[in-house]
């Protein structure tokens, strides 16, 4: 017999008797007023716990207070959209208080998203206002023309205008089911929809957690992701309102390597985070450390395993509790499963759980009857506490979200398979569509083949989700090329996807086959597509030797995801990323038991040469890394070809982590030259950078000068180290009589540089400072300027650069924004770069 949903829904209720909540009534209210009911029972206490703003939670509410009344003296009305594109370290906490408190909607854009998907979301969500802060004034441009008003945020602005009382918390009365944000996720079609959250849900959310993890004031809670994911948005209010600090942690720049310390430092207390995360994380744990603080690790955002839990079990007390949970944008959290890091689970998988207060989580098959029995199914939700749907897009609501009849709860299919325990907790087993959750982002199979076949160099694609030999999963693309598409396809398509998609939509394998093989299903066929993988290696690609490059080789081919790899295969040739390079360097510390990180690989980067270094000693165990012996040092980055070499001097830190990426830029050039790269040890403590640019350059001179006395370089700079590349420029021209050509990568300029930031320490400040307060000297030579195009900077560049100079500037762009056209799209700045070195006679290719 079919049984009516009504029906369904009735039945669950009974065989779940006593998961329903009966504390409703303490969520019927709104975000900022509970959280200035924190601010009155914590006000001394410290919100934010890291960062370039650490403020109590009195100076947090003061700030929202003052940037909720300038929104309100600056026009619009309840429920208009806000949009903001800030750093999470900065008073972006600020800002989302502020605009809740003035009952505006919330959006937080994804500040390492391409340009392109943040356009497409402001264009579709068209919000009242778009708040910025200093570092992204150069993306208003291409974002403000869909935004009815901008503001690049400054403190001094915010007094301007206001009225005597903008320090007290404002007026309003906001209905509880009013909307609060959005969280952007991919849609079925691919293109991004806004997914709606109201007070009320979040508040639930937040108190059950409260309620089954036990939050309070005392904990000190990391935050990873960004506010524009469900993650991050949920782990600072668990914090904020629950009167617990805030630890900001910027993962995608920082890595993971240094974690480990920082949590130590800051006795973090609650670690949340996506599972492949923590995977990272936990690697980076040295051996037989604990993390003597550490009571709460949460994991979810995507499917958790037994090895998280072991991994728990080593770096964690046995009283530190262990949270597996199920959560998605459209339903808040659903399922919680908690132990004790020390518990052995059932059957060796870790559930989910069961349902936590207010939702009602069935199991349905694919005829849509209510299963109990084990079997696997599509995991459906019940719940008066779910999104109220998606922003401007009724139809797509009306899709997805269906009313329960005779009642006020709806129902929501969430797209997951799970089957019932014998003991009533419910195992994940992975997405029933071509949806998954990797790195704990909704990925859409199907709009990532979508933007693949969109290209035309590309005749099929299909994207899967595979297993690592290691460990893990990973998105990979198999595709067939349009013929006549030349050479480095799969290069080319990756250029392309980092260029429309985010990060973690860019599948970590792309491979190019002849025809794509599927199964009598019609499904592709994953042990094919390994086979023809194997057979992609090339015949004479020479494979380990010796004992030394067999286990380098395998924990090369763990990372990579491959079945075999090549002793001379350049490692920054092979499509990897910075992620992959600090994994690489833990694995091969562990496996080769030494002190090796990234940066070795810019020495090393082939099996052969880390084997070689290994075996004769110049790796070897150490307490300090070996990089460090020196301030300023000249490292190989091409060791051998012909022509002019060049000599990078990169902006940042000037150390291994940006010669990593410009190892990955000069991968793409086919100019043939030597390159070298200067690094300064700016992260030291104990180094003091001199307090004379002339004397900065003529160490960055000498070191030169020391190896290659008959030789002159092209040199490089990017950013704001342009103006040590100059005067090192000049202390050539005066050394050898011999004036050498100057490439400057998006130079820094007063009016687009970010303010001095004492987090990067002291001897960091003191170099930016310097760099800034000297202006470039005379140069007799045109010197070319490369500028990012969505930046729009080449104009005033030019300008500026050319009168300080006192000779005609070169200019070009290369596209992409300051924070892409050296990463994402270096490809194409590899082009620039090539184009240049040819006109000046310096290429050899």
């Amino acid at each position: 017999m079919v049984q009516t949903l009504q029906q369904i829904v009735h039945t669950a209720r009974i065989a779940g008797a006593g998961s329903a909540g009966a504390m409703w009534e303490s969520v019927e209210q709104s975000i900022p007023k509970v959280f200035e009911g924190v601010v009155r029972s914590w006000g001394s206490k410290r919100a934010i716990g890291a960062g370039g703003w650490q403020p109590t939670f009195a100076e947090l509410n003061l700030k929202a207070n003052q940037v909720a009344h300038f929104i309100l003296a600056n026009g619009g009305g309840t429920g208009d959209l806000v949009a903001i594109l800030m750093r999470h370290d900065l008073p972006l906490f600020a800002v989302l208080l502020g605009v809740l408190k003035a009952g505006r909607v919330v959006l937080v854009l994804n500040t390492a998203d391409p340009p392109a998907r943040l356009g497409q979301v402001v264009e579709d969500t068209k919000p009242r206002w778009l708040f910025v802060d200093k570092e992204h004034e150069d993306w208003l441009p291409g974002l403000a023309e869909h935004a009815f008003a901008t503001w690049c945020y400054d403190d001094r602005d915010l007094d301007v205008g206001l009225s005597a009382d903008a320090d007290a918390n404002p007026r309003m009365e906001l209905r509880p089911e009013a909307p609060a944000y959005l969280i952007f996720t991919s849609g079925s079609t691919g293109r991004p929809m806004g997914v709606i959250q109201n007070h009320r849900n979040l508040l639930h959310s937040v108190r059950g957690y409260r309620r089954r993890l036990g939050y309070c004031e005392s904990d000190r809670v990391v935050l990873l992701g960004s506010l524009s994911g469900g993650q991050g948005m949920m782990t600072t209010f668990c914090a904020l309102l629950n009167g617990a600090t805030l630890y900001p942690y910027a993962l995608r720049k920082r890595g993971a390597a240094p974690l480990a310390d920082w949590v130590v430092k800051h006795k973090i207390t609650a670690f949340v985070s996506s599972a492949s995360a923590f995977r990272r994380f936990a690697q980076a744990v040295p051996m037989g450390v604990k993390l003597p603080h550490l009571r709460l690790i949460r994991l979810g955002a995507e499917r958790t395993l037994l090895a998280d839990l072991e991994a728990s079990r080593r770096i964690a007390e046995e009283h530190c509790q262990f949270a597996n949970v199920l959560s998605s944008s459209e339903t808040g959290n659903v399922t919680q499963f908690v132990c004790r890091v020390g518990d052995a689970p059932r059957g060796g998988v870790i559930p989910i759980g069961s349902a936590v207060e207010g939702k009602h989580l069935m199991i349905m098959d694919e005829n849509g009857q209510l299963v109990t029995d084990g079997t696997e199914g599509e995991l459906v939700v019940v719940s008066d506490f779910l999104s109220p749907g998606y922003w401007n897009n009724p139809v797509a609501t009306a899709q997805s979200f269906h009313m329960v009849p005779g009642s006020r709860e709806r129902m929501f299919r969430m797209g997951d398979r799970g089957r019932m325990g014998g003991d009533g907790l419910i195992e994940h087993l992975g997405r029933r569509d071509r949806q998954q959750k990797l790195m704990g982002n909704r990925v859409d199979l199907r709009a990532i083949e979508e933007v693949l076949l969109s290209m035309p160099m590309v005749r099929e694609a299909v994207v899967v989700v595979m297993d690592k030999p290691g460990g893990g999963v990973e998105l990979c693309a198999w595709l067939v090329p349009d013929e006549g598409c030349g050479e480095e396809v799969e290069q080319k398509v990756r250029d392309g996807l980092r260029s429309l998609l985010p990060a973690y939509m860019v599948p970590g394998r792309i491979v190019s086959l002849p025809a794509i093989p599927f199964t009598a299903n019609g499904k592709p066929d994953l042990s094919a597509l390994r086979i023809e993988d194997e057979k992609r290696i090339s015949t004479f690609e020479v494979l380990p030797r010796t004992r030394t490059e067999e286990r380098i080789a395998k924990v090369w081919c763990e990372v990579l995801n491959r079945l075999s790899v090549g002793v001379y295969q350049n490692f920054f040739e092979t499509g990897a990323d910075s992620l992959q390079a600090v994994d690489l360097s833990l694995r091969l510390s562990k496996t080769l038991d030494l002190e090796i990180d990234a940066g070795t690989l810019i020495y090393f980067p082939t099996i052969a040469q880390m084997a070689d270094a290994v075996d004769s000693g110049i790796v070897r165990q150490r307490r300090e890394p070996w990089f460090r012996r020196v301030t300023a040092s000249l490292l190989e980055l091409r060791p051998s070809g012909t022509g002019t070499p060049l000599l990078v001097i990169p902006g940042g830190y000037t150390g291994e982590a940006e010669l990593l990426v410009f190892m990955q830029l000069i991968a793409k050039m086919e100019t043939k030259c030597q390159v070298f790269g200067i690094r300064l040890n700016l992260r030291a403590k104990k180094v003091i950078p001199p307090w004379s640019l002339c004397q900065l350059a003529r160490k960055v001179g000498q070191s030169w000068h020391e190896r290659f006395p008959m030789q002159q370089p092209v040199i490089v700079g990017e950013c704001q180290a342009s103006t040590l590349a100059c005067e090192t420029a000049r202390w050539f021209a005066k050394k050898a009589g011999v004036t050498p050509s100057l490439i400057l990568l998006d130079p820094w300029l007063p009016r687009f540089a970010p303010p001095n930031d004492v987090r990067h320490g002291a001897a960091m400040d003191r170099y930016y400072k310097l760099l800034r307060s000297a202006a470039p000297g005379r140069y007799p030579k045109p010197v070319h300027l490369v500028c990012s195009q969505e930046s729009k900077r080449l104009g005033p560049c030019l300008e500026w650069w050319s009168a300080r100079l006192g000779s005609a500037c070169i200019g070009r762009v290369a596209p992409g924004d300051h924070a892409t056209y050296l990463r994402e799209r270096r490809a194409d700045l590899a082009r620039v770069l090539d184009e240049i070195l040819s006109e000046d006679g310096a290429a050899s290719r």
